[in-house]
């Protein structure tokens, strides 16, 4: 996962590019859902925040919304690692790919709006949240997003590690 910079991320400073945003952002760094070994409840699901910039001429973001992908990571770590994947893109030791998780979002097309970032740059951007479910016996995702503060939810496609190998 890409993350605003900070110095807790220092040692991988080279590796920093700015959004189009103006916020420093660092990849491949690991945020645990559930830490090893914790029960989980029928019922339990995950949500994490996504915010999609661009520039304001930007060629991809009608692509960038149809064909959402969000790559899964588990780590068989006792101790969540800072990182989940190496500089070079590749999964750290004890780390693995679980799922990929697919989804269509053009229909927040006519929610991209001009903003102003950090250093008063013009972007695009819009904020949605991948739901996982994972108290269950299989694996399902959801996709919420909000119009005029209103919530709604579509459909993700889980793909198993298995099947995109």
């Amino acid at each position: 996962m890409d993350v605003e910079y900070d110095n807790t991320y220092i040692e991988r400073m080279f590796n920093c590019y700015t959004d189009a945003s103006g916020v420093v952002r660092v990849p491949g760094a690991f945020s645990p859902w559930v830490i090893k070994e914790t029960v989980l409840e029928d019922n339990f699901y995950h949500e994490l925040t996504y915010h999609l910039v661009w520039e304001p001429n930007s060629t991809t973001i009608w692509s960038d919304l149809c064909n959402r992908v969000v790559y899964v990571y588990i780590c068989d770590a006792l101790a969540a690692p800072l990182w989940i994947l190496d500089a070079q893109g590749n999964p750290m030791p004890g780390a693995r790919h679980l799922c990929t998780v697919t989804a269509n979002l053009s229909g927040l097309y006519s929610e991209l709006t001009l903003q102003y970032g950090l250093d008063g740059r013009q972007y695009y951007g819009i904020v949605y949240y991948v739901l996982v479910a994972l108290g269950g016996t299989e694996l399902s995702a959801r996709i919420r997003w909000y119009q005029g503060g209103v919530p709604y939810e579509g459909p993700a496609t889980i793909i198993p590690d298995a099947f995109t190998r």
